[in-house]
């Protein structure tokens, strides 16, 4: 799949990462010629090299040095810029009604057939007010009608449901993922098919029944991003021009980024 996002962690954001151990061997195929060393990646060995065995690299022909960094060029667009547009500026409306329409037309036309405009979980969460990827879309959707017409707000409406469904369909994965690297950095003997298997069947458990959306934070929301506009909305027609898409999809991530719901950024690449 070719990827049109990117994302990283934010300035100022760090994840929790847990330092390889020096006795952890899994994946340590550039080995020394000089000291039988072994690491995880070239330009490791090049620096090893460089800096224990000066002599023996010079002579070496097969030590290429250390490679160039390839520029690519990413843009992070701020989100406060995003609706001084006059074609989504405009009229007073009540965007409730408006998100209560697109769920009734989506529903409809798509033929998800899962939920009632009262019963839609992104309703549901004006009222309990938990920390998931709900409450933040909601949020979102509140934030978005402060700034433009109905007709816009109606569009952005169908990209976040098609969002929120996207996630549903990928979220618990990419969660099963990221548990599974976990368990690998605690326990460098457990990168098995055994292991992986566990963590998967863990998560395949707990997600029987159970919208990722309303069950879980939103801070994987954006890495579902390239999913969302290169398979899903493909495969289902929100109505909305793919542009629209990307710009709308890049305009929400970049605010859950801001509002800290998320410590991921998006950027497209270009």
């Amino acid at each position: 799949m070719k990827v049109i996002f990117k994302t990283k962690v934010g300035t100022g954001q760090k994840r929790e990462k847990k330092r390889r151990s020096k006795y952890d061997l899994t994946g340590r195929n550039f080995k020394c010629r000089q000291c039988n060393k072994s690491y995880l990646s070239y330009p490791a060995l090049y620096t090893h090299s460089k800096t224990k065995h000066p002599a023996g690299l010079s002579s070496a022909k097969n030590l290429r040095g250390r490679p160039r960094k390839v520029n690519k060029t990413f843009v992070v667009k701020k989100h406060q810029n995003f609706f001084d547009f006059p074609e989504r500026q405009g009229s007073t409306y009540e965007p409730l009604k408006v998100l209560f329409k697109t769920i009734v037309k989506l529903e409809k036309e798509i033929g998800w057939g899962l939920y009632t405009p009262d019963e839609h979980p992104l309703i549901q969460s004006l009222q309990n007010k938990k920390e998931t990827c709900d409450n933040a879309f909601i949020n979102y959707c509140i934030y978005a009608a402060k700034f433009t017409n109905e007709v816009f707000f109606e569009k952005l409406c169908a990209v976040i449901l098609g969002y929120r469904e996207c996630l549903n369909r990928y979220g618990w994965q990419k969660l099963a993922e990221e548990q599974y690297e976990d368990v690998k950095r605690e326990d460098s003997g457990s990168g098995s098919p055994r292991v992986s298997g566990s963590v998967e069947c863990a998560i395949k458990r707990k997600s029987v029944g159970k919208d990722y959306a309303a069950n879980n934070g939103a801070e994987k929301l954006p890495e579902v991003a390239n999913e969302f506009v290169l398979l899903f909305a493909k495969e289902y027609n929100l109505g909305v021009p793919k542009k629209e898409i990307i710009d709308i999809t890049m305009n929400m991530c970049e605010w859950m980024f801001e509002k800290k719901y998320s410590k991921t950024q998006l950027a497209l690449i270009c």
